[in-house]
C-alpha cells in the first residue's frame, strides 16, 4: 500500500470512531462535485461547499472562492 492510502485509510476508522462536536466544512472545487466526498458521509453535520472553477486544488485555482468560503464559514460559526 502506498503511504497516502494507509494514511487515508486509518483517518476514516478514526472518523468511524469519533463522535465530531466542532463545525466542519468540506471545500470541494466544483470540478470535482460529482465525487463523492468521504468526510461528508463520516460526519454527517459537515458542511460541504463548492469553490467554482476549480478541481483539487481549490486554493490555488480560485484564491477569492476559497476565501470567501472560508471566511464565510468562520463568520457563522463565531
Amino acid at each position: 500500500l502506498f503511504p497516502y492510502t494507509t494514511l487515508f485509510r486509518s483517518v476514516i476508522e478514526k472518523l468511524r470512531q469519533t463522535k465530531i462536536s466542532v463545525p466542519v466544512m468540506v471545500l470541494t472545487g466544483d470540478a470535482d462535485a460529482y465525487h463523492k466526498n468521504k468526510v461528508i458521509e463520516l460526519v454527517p453535520s459537515a458542511k460541504q461547499i463548492f469553490v467554482p472553477n476549480a478541481g483539487h486544488v481549490s486554493n490555488l485555482e480560485n484564491i477569492e472562492g476559497f476565501n470567501k468560503a472560508l471566511f464565510s464559514f468562520l463568520k457563522s460559526i463565531r
